[in-house]
């Protein structure tokens, strides 16, 4: 299938603001997260009063949301489904008078789809973004629950056309309800990133005409660190100043350590984990590797493509809509080291094409995956849902 993409029209001034109430089921710092606080800081604040609810914990995030101005409601679920928490929400859409709900995570979708059934006809519009192609989706049971959560949705919002075509096979009552919209990103002023990206590489006693390969991310089977480490034997046999960093938290940390030493590159891998300068991080390496196994966006991608790096990335999923090949990086098969090593070895040998790649990609950001087009996308597609239910304010 291929998704409508929103397109910006000129907008009329509102008599009032439009109220949305962002659902989402945590904010633990991730890539979901992430883009919820990049929509929010970044939205039309005289068009539309934007608030947050969170239904399990305050989150590592909590705090960016409230000193950006954004009201944060915690639901304090304490199990999966939790009637108390529910009820708490179908408290706060009855008395906040909002005229837009927005989930993000099946979980949210679930609580908000059974908050708002409860409303009656003055119940608030319902939409959902779909952020990944997790594999429990794949359970049957679970899409008998995607197919009936989504009758109740009024809008869609998938952050890719794979996610799009992967929603729909799912189950979907209203297909012609799904849309696209990319995820965006703002770059980070790059002169002060650099002299950081220079003192990490200083730290990891990487020097400057040594090749410092990153990765960025969840340390999980899906993101594919390990056929990265298991590259780097091979890497080395061609590229002796080769460097491997993975920066991110999740359960395979000492498991990546391990394998490193196991193939005897313990050297030459520095797995950091958890991260808070990712930005600087990205002006260190020189070419950034994503070798995910399935992959629902990738907003790592678009850091990398901001600090001008080209990226070695799997060909799955969402990867080939944002990284085109030979253009902006270089796309092998999933889990497979070999070639994964050649592409690091082909850009490592060619400096030129490495630099060309990156600067293609920072313009393929520029042009596609801007927060603005990302902001202005999702809140025409409000507009368009307003005027449809024929209760714009």
């Amino acid at each position: 299938m291929e998704a409508v993409v929103a397109e910006q029209g000129t907008r009329e001034p509102a008599a009032r603001s439009i109220r949305v109430l962002q659902l989402i089921t945590s904010l633990e710092r991730g890539g979901a997260e992430n883009h919820l606080l990049a929509l929010l800081t970044h939205a039309d604040r005289a068009a539309f009063e934007v608030e947050t609810a969170v239904l399990c914990g305050d989150g590592e995030l909590v705090p960016l949301f409230r000193k950006a101005g954004i009201k944060v409601h915690l639901l304090g679920a304490r199990s999966r489904f939790d009637p108390f928490a529910l009820g708490r929400l179908v408290v706060l859409l009855r008395e906040g008078g909002f005229d837009i709900v927005h989930s993000h995570l099946f979980r949210a979708d679930i609580y908000a789809g059974l908050a708002v059934a409860q409303l009656g006809e003055q119940r608030p519009l319902l939409v959902s973004t779909r952020h990944n192609d997790d594999r429990f989706f794949l359970n049957p049971f679970v899409g008998i629950v995607h197919y009936l959560v989504s009758a109740r949705q009024d809008l869609i919002i998938a952050i890719s056309d794979h996610i799009a075509r992967f929603t729909v096979s799912r189950g979907v009552r209203h297909p012609g309800r799904v849309r696209r919209v990319y995820h965006g990103l703002e770059p980070p002023v790059t002169r002060a990133l650099e002299r950081a990206g220079q003192r990490i590489r200083a730290e990891l006693g990487v020097g400057p005409d040594e090749l410092l390969v990153g990765n960025v991310g969840r340390l999980a089977l899906q993101k594919g660190q390990r056929h990265l480490i298991a590259a780097m034997p091979l890497l080395l046999e061609r590229v002796p100043f080769a460097h491997v960093v993975i920066a991110g938290g999740g359960d395979l940390e000492e498991y990546l350590r391990d394998l490193a030493s196991e193939v005897g590159v313990a050297d030459r891998v520095h797995v950091l984990g958890p991260r808070k300068d990712v930005p600087a991080l990205m002006h260190a390496i020189d070419v950034f590797a994503m070798p995910s196994i399935w992959e629902g966006f990738g907003l790592v991608l678009l850091e990398a493509m901001a600090a001008g790096r080209p990226i070695v990335a799997s060909r799955v999923a969402t990867i080939p809509e944002v990284v085109v090949d030979g253009e902006t990086g270089l796309l092998v098969p999933a889990g497979d080291p070999v070639a994964l090593a050649d592409a690091l070895a082909q850009l490592a040998h060619d400096p030129a094409l490495a630099r060309r790649l990156g600067e293609a990609g920072r313009e393929r950001l520029r042009q596609h995956f801007s927060i603005e087009k990302m902001v202005g996308d999702t809140e025409l597609l409000y507009r368009e849902l307003m005027d449809e239910r024929g209760a714009r304010p």
